[in-house]
């Protein structure tokens, strides 16, 4: 609930703001009928104590698809009051904001175990007040962890290890560019089990990425997407809020009521999700690809945010692939320009950070 109002496009930053309490008729409305007398009517300015309620969330992807498909989705962009044709996109820049200042912090630190072995601990600091992601289930977010050769005379970037990669559409990537099977729940061929990334305390591989979600199971025991199908959680390691204990603030909220606000048991015995800070800490153990000198490398830690992940739309257009509102969706989607938008990729930045490795 901010005091004031901060637009860093159009270089507006004011810290309080003056208004009257909202209200359905003051001095300044129209004149109607049946109102109250005009000394009952004087709605004073209020010079402090006032903030605004901001609700805006981070559904950047659903603004935006409104903002790009309007004649489709039925959206009016102009304001009926104001004229103005730019809310759409003047929403999607207060998620951004929102994204960036009130989201979430990551930090990073890194150390060299060896010629060609790092440690890189990326620590994640929950600031929402509630859990994140929050919302409806399907919600994710994650940790893109690389370690780069900075651009250099006239040399691109270089990323010589990473996990948490993404392609064009938000889908999380190995090294070979190609989806990791937990993108799409791929059963393993020795257990037959779906597979979907676990929370991690420790990650040694490009295949695993810290994914922040909940993932729930049918009564078959197969993960979906369905709310009224949803039977079992197999997986809840959303970041917890400040505060949280496993006792709960008090003796009045108990039993089930208590226990729907854990995250999943494997999540619960990390010690950071026990000790009411509101973080996360991932320790990344590095083995360089041969050859690769660890001189003048960067890690570099990036935490994402998906309203809509690839898996969900998947599961859409795969449930009902012939429904007319799928194949609309479906066209939707692959007609959106998201470049120069803050969800280019198909994901929203939330937080970021970077540390030298050093000699």
């Amino acid at each position: 609930m901010p005091k004031g109002l901060t637009d860093e496009r159009h270089g507006v930053n004011v810290p309080k703001l003056r208004t009257r309490i909202a209200a359905v008729q003051d001095t300044t409305y129209p004149e109607a009928e049946s109102l109250a007398p005009a000394d009952q009517l004087n709605v004073r300015v209020r010079d402090d104590g006032y903030r605004r309620h901001s609700f805006a969330g981070l559904n950047a992807f659903l603004v935006e698809l409104f903002r790009q498909h309007d004649d489709v989705l039925g959206v009016r962009k102009t304001d009926f009051m104001t004229g103005s044709q730019k809310d759409a996109e003047n929403a999607v820049a207060a998620i951004a904001r929102t994204a960036t200042h009130d989201t979430a912090d990551v930090s990073v630190t890194a150390t060299r175990e060896g010629p060609d072995r790092l440690t890189a601990t990326v620590l994640v600091t929950n600031k929402a007040g509630h859990r994140f992601p929050s919302g409806v289930g399907f919600r994710r977010a994650f940790l893109e962890l690389a370690v780069v050769r900075p651009a250099a005379a006239g040399k691109p970037e270089q990323v010589v290890w990473a996990s948490g990669r993404t392609n064009e559409w938000g889908v999380l990537v190995g090294p070979d560019g190609r989806p990791l099977p937990t993108e799409t729940f791929e059963r393993d061929p020795k257990t037959g089990a779906q597979q979907f990334q676990p929370h991690h305390e420790v990650i040694d591989s490009e295949q695993q990425v810290q994914v922040y979600e909940t993932l729930i199971r049918n009564q078959k025991g197969e993960l979906t997407t369905s709310f009224v199908r949803g039977c079992t959680t197999a997986k809840d390691n959303r970041l917890l809020p400040r505060g949280w204990k496993q006792a709960g603030p008090g003796p009045e909220l108990n039993g089930r009521f208590l226990q729907a606000t854990y995250p999943d048991p494997a999540t619960l015995k990390d010690p950071r999700y026990a000790d009411g800070s509101g973080t996360d800490d991932v320790a990344y153990r590095i083995a360089l690809p041969a050859g690769v000198d660890a001189t003048g490398l960067t890690v570099r830690a990036t935490l994402y945010y998906q309203a809509l992940p690839p898996y969900y739309l998947m599961n859409l257009f795969q449930t009902a692939p012939d429904g007319p509102a799928t194949r609309r969706l479906h066209s939707l989607i692959g007609h959106s320009e998201l470049k120069g938008t803050p969800i280019e990729g198909w994901k929203l930045k939330v937080a970021g950070a970077k540390a030298a490795i050093p000699r």
